[in-house]
């Protein structure tokens, strides 16, 4: 599976403990569910893993993000829905913007917001901050920011 086709979303179901929390594979809709299937974003099966690819796993459809096809400064995936931080301390949320088709940043600590005020609306494209030196680093997401689970 290619990143860009790639979602993410929190589980739902009885197996967390043996799953995990987050789910990343193919976005399933069925009728008024959601699920993830990770057989894509599979690239060797083990025996431990069929039970995982043989099934699609429920999850909470308010937590479903999109891969944004990048990578923090350490390598891990951005996904709608992150909280990454700047080097200046300055932190943001990733999301999507019916308004320009692509995935933004949007400021969310004073820091942010006092020097992008005027990217509180419509965001900050995320190409033109990330590359090519790419400062961001992911400390969370915004449903474990509502829990308080948010790092540094």
């Amino acid at each position: 599976m290619q990143d860009k086709d790639m979602y993410r979303g929190k589980y739902a179901g009885q197996l967390k403990d043996f799953l995990g929390e987050w789910i990343r594979g193919d976005l399933l809709h069925i009728g008024e569910r959601f699920y993830i299937h990770p057989i894509g974003n599979t690239s060797e099966v083990t025996k431990s893993d069929l039970v995982k690819l043989l099934i699609a796993h429920p999850i909470d459809p308010a937590t479903v993000g999109k891969c944004a096809e990048l990578r923090d400064k350490n390598g891990t995936l951005i996904f709608e829905g992150d909280i990454c931080r700047d080097e200046f301390e300055r932190e943001f949320k990733i999301a999507f913007s019916n308004h320009f088709q692509d995935m933004r940043l949007y400021p969310i600590n004073k820091k942010a917001i006092d020097e992008y005020e005027s990217a509180v609306k419509y965001g900050v494209a995320i190409f033109t901050w990330i590359y090519p030196e790419m400062f961001l680093t992911i400390i969370g997401n915004i449903h474990d920011r509502e829990r308080g689970e948010v790092n540094g």
